[in-house]
């Protein structure tokens, strides 16, 4: 989708950093690659250093911090103040599996007042007592706590990847993480167009340095920086990590977890497409998914928890939030 600009910034749905790129998981078809990465954390002054740049040239509807799991950051608090003084977003958004959320100190909770707390629920991860307990615990110390129930993944990525330039650019002009979510990342002074262009770099293909910014534009504070990245946004030519990429087509998987740092049998790109998928996100005139039923959600939340967390209506819930992407 085409970009606004106001006062002289870039606007945009979302962007992110991620405070830990590695996690307490390891999901299946993670797009964020965190079942591979090494323990990383970032720096809060170089977060609080990029985005008083960035903020410059660009503003988004929502910032989020994510992972890998953001709690596992010693200094998370730090973070989220970086964020919070750039005003760089309208609001800010940090996403966890909430595994460690009972563990956290009363400091955590009281410093997340404003923040919307979105806890990605997987099966087998939270039981129904464990979700009630947060949701009451968050709900007295102001936190908005919502939990976001996911059923299954899609590929995210491929070992092999492909040659065929051709299916290269269809994934990439079909991709809702890219034109429609607007899954910007801000890492180490670089901003990249989706958190799939700088994992699959570092973490599959194992590329540092100058190689791996290939895929990002530098963040700089100079006169005509905003017409680069507006530039950069609005390309239509794939990065070069899209070669391993699978976007928003990739075959619909049951979630699960596998052993860290796996060795899987290699697979190409084409092994892993969902064709019919890729088919009908092409021919769509509007890349936008259906907006998920609130007034459904609510419903649930009012039902026992032996309705809401039985797996049929946990099925459904996460059909209705997830399957387009």
């Amino acid at each position: 989708m085409p970009y606004d600009i106001r006062d002289g910034r870039i606007q945009t749905r979302q962007c992110e950093v991620d405070p830990a790129h590695h996690c307490n998981l390891s999901c299946r078809a993670c797009n964020h690659l965190a079942p591979m990465a090494r323990p990383y954390f970032v720096d809060p002054e170089d977060v609080r250093r990029d985005l008083s740049i960035l903020v410059q040239a660009y503003h988004t509807e929502s910032f989020c911090l994510a992972g890998g799991e953001p709690l596992l950051h010693p200094h998370l608090l730090d973070v989220v103040e970086a964020v919070r003084q750039s005003r760089i977003g309208d609001r800010v958004r940090l996403f966890t599996n909430g595994v460690l959320l009972d563990r956290m100190p009363d400091e955590l909770w009281q410093n997340l007042g404003g923040v919307q707390v979105r806890l990605s629920v997987y099966p087998g991860t939270i039981q129904v007592r464990e979700l009630r307990a947060l949701q009451r615990r968050a709900s007295s110390q102001g936190v908005d706590l919502k939990p976001v129930f996911y059923h299954s993944f899609r590929e995210a990525y491929s070992e092999l990847g492909t040659t065929n330039s051709r299916l290269v650019g269809r994934i990439f002009s079909t991709c809702l993480f890219t034109h429609f979510r607007h899954c910007h990342i801000v890492h180490n002074g670089y901003f990249y167009r989706c958190g799939h262009s700088l994992y699959i770099s570092r973490y599959l293909l194992g590329i540092s340095g100058p190689d791996v910014v290939r895929n990002g534009i530098k963040i700089e504070d100079r006169s005509g920086f905003v017409d680069d990245l507006l530039g950069y946004l609005l390309s239509e030519n794939p990065l070069p990590a899209c070669q391993y990429c699978l976007g928003s087509v990739g075959k619909q998987i049951r979630h699960g977890q596998e052993p860290r740092r796996v060795t899987r049998a290699p697979r190409s790109t084409e092994q892993l497409v969902d064709w019919r998928r890729l088919e009908q996100l092409e021919g769509s005139e509007d890349l936008a998914p259906p907006a998920y039923p609130e007034h459904l959600n609510r419903l649930l939340g009012f039902l026992p928890d032996a309705v809401t967390m039985h797996p049929v209506v946990w099925r459904l819930r996460a059909a209705l939030q997830d399957t387009r992407f």
